[in-house]
């Protein structure tokens, strides 16, 4: 069985990504262990009741992803397009300059010798590999937020009644591009004597860059 967290939270010790484990007892409750070393270890429902929410009360309490994504306009921010900043404009320049050689290049009369028409069509070459690769990082500059197309196009959707019908795939897709050091931080999971107490959130420690 696959589960939304277990590629997302990291052992602190290691580094090491986290699975899964459960007992052969039905009494022992299901808990995040580190892959490799089994490090660490973090009971499941408590992390996800930190990290997703308690979606089963009758007052849903929203963990960190969901209360950031429930934020005010926070899915219609998301779709939108990035506004245009110094990198996209510096790109945008230097792809101005290129087409115009190109176009000068390709309208230049044609060379006499072979060896000119050979070194002028690797010139085209070259050229055109510059402008894709310029126009592939304007695409994804300009692109919205790679979060718009996983959750509901409908800013008010009930995120909670959302993230229970969706796929593991998906819930692990939100939480992927959420839980790293440039947007909400990486969670790591720190051993007991490392951590304030044995609490669950007190052993979950954000790595942000």
């Amino acid at each position: 069985m696959r589960y939304a967290l277990t590629g997302t939270q990291r052992c602190d010790v290691c580094g090491g990504r986290m699975t899964v484990a459960k007992g052969g007892n039905r009494q022992i409750r299901p808990v995040y262990v580190c892959y490799a070393y089994a490090h660490v270890r973090n009971d499941k429902a408590e992390a996800d009741r930190a990290l997703i929410g308690d979606l089963e009360a009758d007052a849903p309490q929203l963990g960190v992803i969901l209360a950031y994504l429930s934020a005010p306009h926070r899915i219609a921010r998301l779709s939108q397009r990035p506004a245009v900043g110094p990198e996209e404009k510096l790109l945008r320049a230097e792809l101005a300059r290129l087409r115009g050689e190109l176009e000068e290049l390709e309208q230049a009369p044609a060379p006499k010798t072979a060896r000119a028409r050979i070194a002028r069509t690797n010139d085209i070459d070259e050229m055109e590999t510059e402008i894709a690769a310029l126009e592939a990082k304007l695409s994804a500059l300009a692109a919205p937020d790679p979060l718009a197309g996983i959750l509901p196009t409908d800013p008010e959707a009930d995120l909670v009644a959302w993230w229970k019908a969706a796929d593991v795939q998906q819930q692990r897709a939100v939480a992927a591009l959420l839980l790293t050091p440039e947007l909400l931080g990486q969670v790591r999971v720190t051993r007991v004597t490392d951590s304030a107490s044995d609490a669950v959130q007190d052993r979950l420690r954000w790595v942000t860059a």
